[in-house]
């Protein structure tokens, strides 16, 4: 895009800003705020103009973009400078502009919407869980059995030398939990406090450490201590330590539960709205501005690198998603904006509650959420994009599919 400035909307600026410094320069031989004008305009015109036309690009830019009717994509490159004093300025601004979305016909999506619900077994199955995770463990004078633990010291060889990093003194153990590599467990059932074993196995193929992929490798074991689990009772004692005040095993149930259909409802409509996203990207068929995903690269980069827990990202690696973030964004916002899609603040206040029932001081969350508009701005996103979500099951083809709580929560564990 090519802008011209005309030179009477260049020069009475220029001379504007000369007369205000006139009152206030200093140059050797004249008494303050008695520069000759001629003499000031020799001296400055250059840098006073330099200034006007820097604000003038920004302001003329802004003008010619709704003249035109065009949505810019990130900032423009200006090109092409030509100051001609006397005749006015010009300039060309390069830029993407935000592509004309068709919004899919999604009467035509086939779509699958499962459901289901938290059982009872699935509650008791949750319980043992958390009864599990408050075990205790006992020494016991007998050969170790899955589902024991051992608490032992071993060093690791391949081809000889000494195994990098496979080395450890009382490492506890437990057998059955598949934590080590294919046979170390195993290879402990049946070993006392004292006993010494080497295990001969192999490294996985494919493993994550690729020089020892498939590689033979010894460890010499020494077992200090068996010990069995010790699962607490359902006692009182048990139930206030989660915060139910009462001691009921019964009151633990209905928290628990509570906290099991929420994370259920969640996790089902993750499930349909990336079944929706897949649809919507699939059959858009839109030019994504690469300025926009640049940007969202370098988002997700700078996120990446504010977290200490989170390892370094790669700005070019991760453009991909960066992209996909883009796309799936300018689709919900022209569906938003083309059906005149409006917020329902009822079910912003529903996500926000819902996050912070998970938490004992509930109100306070909240409070939180409500207390700054950037972190509400977030759920206000999220309930917008669920809405997208409502409106498109609205109108596709949509079959529902029962499943299990465990097949929700626990994909690739249990068989369909």
């Amino acid at each position: 895009m090519t802008v011209q400035i005309p030179e009477e909307q260049i020069s009475p600026e220029v001379d504007k800003r000369l007369q205000s410094l006139q009152r206030t320069v200093r140059l050797d031989g004249f008494r303050p705020g008695k520069v000759p004008f001629k003499v000031l305009k020799q001296k400055y015109s250059d840098g006073v103009r330099h200034e006007v036309l820097t604000g003038l690009v920004e302001a003329t830019y802004s003008q010619a973009l709704m003249q035109e009717g065009l949505k810019p994509a990130g900032a423009p490159s200006i090109e092409d400078l030509s100051d001609q004093k006397g005749d006015g300025f010009s300039y060309t601004a390069t830029f993407e502009v935000y592509p004309d979305i068709q919004v899919p016909d999604v009467s035509t999506f086939e779509l699958v919407r499962e459901t289901a619900e938290v059982a009872d077994q699935d509650v008791d199955d949750m319980l043992e869980t958390l009864r599990a995770q408050r075990a205790t463990w006992e020494d016991v004078d007998r050969p170790a059995e899955m589902g024991d633990q051992v608490i032992a010291d071993f060093a690791g060889s391949v081809d000889g030398a000494p195994l990098e990093g496979g080395a450890g003194s009382d490492v506890a153990i437990e057998l059955g939990t598949g934590r080590l590599i294919d046979g170390f467990e195993a290879g402990l059932v049946g070993l006392r406090a004292g006993d010494q074993k080497t295990l001969e196995l192999s490294f996985p193929e494919g493993y994550h450490a690729e020089q020892l992929s498939g590689k033979p490798v010894s460890f010499e074991v020494t077992v200090k201590k068996v010990q069995s689990k010790r699962l607490p009772e359902f006692d009182e004692e048990f139930v206030k330590s989660f915060g139910i005040e009462s001691g009921q095993l019964e009151d633990l149930k209905a928290d628990v539960r509570l906290n099991m259909e929420r994370e259920l409802r969640d996790a089902l409509l993750n499930r349909v709205k990336g079944r929706v996203i897949e649809g919507l990207l699939d059959a858009a068929d839109m030019d994504v501005p690469q300025a926009l995903v640049k940007a969202e690269a370098e988002r997700i980069a700078s996120a990446a690198k504010a977290d200490p827990n989170r390892p370094p990202v790669d700005v070019d690696a991760i453009r991909p998603e960066a992209r996909r973030r883009v796309a799936v964004a300018l689709l919900m916002t022209e569906i938003v904006s083309t059906n005149e899609l409006k917020l329902d603040e009822d079910k912003v206040r529903e996500q926000v509650n819902s996050i912070a029932a998970s938490y004992e001081d509930s109100q306070q969350v909240v409070d939180w959420y409500y207390g700054d508009p950037q972190r509400l701005n977030e759920i206000q996103s999220l309930v917008m994009e669920n809405q997208v979500v409502d409106w498109v099951l609205e109108r596709a083809q949509v079959t529902e599919e029962q499943r299990s709580f465990d097949e929700i929560m626990k994909p690739g564990q249990t068989s369909s």
